[in-house]
C-alpha cells in the first residue's frame, strides 16, 4: 500500500477550470486539488533478485460545479500497469529499478482519450526483521490523457495532452 504525491492533479483541475470558465458565462469555479493519492502495487521478487509485479491507483477523482449551478463536471482516473523490477539486496537497505507499462483509464466531461506509456521507478525497501517492511520511490510516468480545450469563445475547438502522474513520489508498506 502507497501513498504518493502526483504531479499531473493540479493540471487536470487546472485545466477543468479553465474549460468551465469559458464555457460557461459568468462561471467562477474554485477548486481545491491535493496531488496524494493511494495504490496498491504487488509484486513477486525471485532469489535472482528480479521481480514482476502489478498496480493500481492513484486514482484521482475531480468534481466540479460551476457558480451558476448549470451543471456537474466530473473527472476520474484509475491507472494500472504491469512492471518488471530488480532489487540489489535481499535484506535490510535494498535498492531497486523498475520499469513497466502504464495505462490510464480515464473518463469525464473533457476527456478524449488516455494513451498507455512507459514509466521509470528508482527505489529503496528498508527491509526490517518483523513482517512489515518499509519503502520510497521516485518514479516518472509517461502515459499521457487526451483532454478537450474550451477556447475564450467557449467552443470545444482544441486539445492537450496531461501526463495525469508524470511525477510521483511514494512512501509504502510491505506486509
Amino acid at each position: 500500500m502507497a501513498i504518493s504525491y502526483i504531479s499531473g492533479a493540479n493540471d487536470v483541475t487546472d485545466l477543468y477550470s479553465e474549460n468551465i470558465e469559458s464555457e460557461v458565462a459568468g462561471a467562477d469555479v474554485s477548486a481545491l486539488t491535493i496531488p496524494i493519492g493511494t495504490s496498491l502495487h504487488p509484486y513477486y521478487e525471485f532469489h535472482s533478485g528480479f521481480g514482476v509485479g502489478a498496480g493500481i491507483g492513484p486514482a484521482t477523482v475531480l468534481y466540479a460545479k460551476s457558480s451558476s449551478g448549470s451543471r456537474d463536471y466530473d473527472y476520474l482516473n484509475i491507472p494500472v500497469n504491469v512492471d518488471i523490477r530488480y532489487s540489489f539486496a535481499k535484506k535490510g537497505f535494498a535498492p531497486y529499478l523498475r520499469a513497466g507499462v502504464r495505462k490510464n483509464n480515464a473518463s469525464g466531461d473533457y476527456v478524449i482519450g488516455d494513451n498507455a506509456g512507459m514509466f521509470y521507478g528508482i527505489g529503496a525497501e528498508f527491509r526490517t526483521s518483523s513482517r512489515v517492511h518499509l519503502g520510497v520511490e521516485v518514479a516518472q510516468d509517461n502515459s499521457e490523457i487526451a483532454f478537450i480545450v474550451v477556447d475564450q469563445s467557449g467552443n470545444r475547438s482544441g486539445s492537450k495532452k496531461i501526463k495525469p502522474t508524470g511525477l510521483m513520489v511514494s512512501f509504502y508498506m510491505i506486509f
